[in-house]
């Protein structure tokens, strides 16, 4: 049970899975490892950044 309450608590986060999709476009697009790992990264920072300033507002 512990595992999927995990699972479950990484997949509520909205930037964790919002990164998981732009990984899964990123790899579907068949993109170099360097980008897709950038790629989720940034994708993860920004939203992060982005709700962080709409809470802020």
């Amino acid at each position: 049970m512990a595992v999927l309450d995990f699972i479950i608590n990484i997949l509520s986060t909205p930037a964790i899975l919002v990164g998981l999709l732009s990984l899964l476009g990123l790899v579907l697009q068949k993109k170099p490892v360097e980008d897709v790992v950038s790629g989720t990264i940034k994708t993860i920072v920004g939203f992060l950044v982005l709700s962080a300033g709409a809470s802020f507002l």
